[in-house]
């Protein structure tokens, strides 16, 4: 049986470092104590938190890390530098053509049935410089989705991720034929009839949910109010 040989400490080693880093080993009393003298240095909750929801509003990012306990050399642990970001997308400052475009750039990294936006980042070697990074590649893709290029503005109908009843064929084809019956209508007048207002909510549900039987009956029903 090969025997273990122990190197001994160096001068500058510091064998603190050899310890155990965690306070797994202490008593439950033990820790009320460390508690107790950590206690007057804190602060109190801040009183308009005292909601989840106030501190969503508030505080739209969260961080989430991992933290690991283990016995050991070293105190890093690999999965500890990874840092996942996470926000809404309602609380960023977003028009619709901004918001559609930021949706095409994060693909998977956006989850449409909790509108949340969620960047991971674990290539860097430390958590700090993961955290940077997580946060420069949300900033980037914000400023990026801001931007208007050129041949955007060749989109179509059909390469709309939601259907825009403002920008849409069927608004300006309502108009003409409301203004062919009657030439003194406005446009606005138009837009606040009821009959229109709901055309355009069928319209929209056509176009933006699955096409269904109870969606089709619907958007008859309001194509024979207006041409009726």
């Amino acid at each position: 049986m090969a025997a273990i040989r122990i190197l001994p400490a160096g001068k500058y080693h510091n064998p603190e470092l050899l310890k155990i880093p965690n306070f797994l080993h202490l008593s439950p009393l033990a820790i009320q104590k460390h508690c107790q003298a950590l206690k007057r240095f804190c602060t109190k909750w801040p009183a308009g938190l005292d909601t989840d929801e106030k501190c969503d509003k508030h505080f739209p990012l969260q961080i989430k890390t991992q933290e690991f306990a283990f016995s050991g050399t070293s105190i890093r642990w690999p999965d500890y530098r990874i840092v996942e970001l996470s926000i809404k997308m309602c609380d960023l400052p977003l028009d619709s053509h901004a918001t559609d475009k930021m949706k095409r750039l994060l693909r998977e990294r956006y989850n449409k049935k909790t509108d949340t936006i969620t960047i991971t980042a674990s290539k860097c070697p430390t958590r700090k410089q993961n955290y940077e990074y997580a946060v420069y590649l949300l900033t980037a893709v914000y400023f990026e989705s801001l931007k208007v290029e050129e041949w955007e503005d060749e989109k179509t109908e059909e390469d709309w991720e939601k259907f825009y009843w403002d920008k849409s064929e069927s608004k300006k084809t309502i108009v003409s034929y409301m203004k062919q019956i009657k030439p003194e209508l406005k446009d606005e007048e138009i837009l606040n009839d009821q009959r229109v207002k709901s055309f355009s909510e069928s319209v929209s549900r056509l176009f933006d949910q699955k096409e269904d039987k109870s969606s089709l009956n619907e958007y008859k029903r309001n194509v024979l109010q207006i041409l009726f």
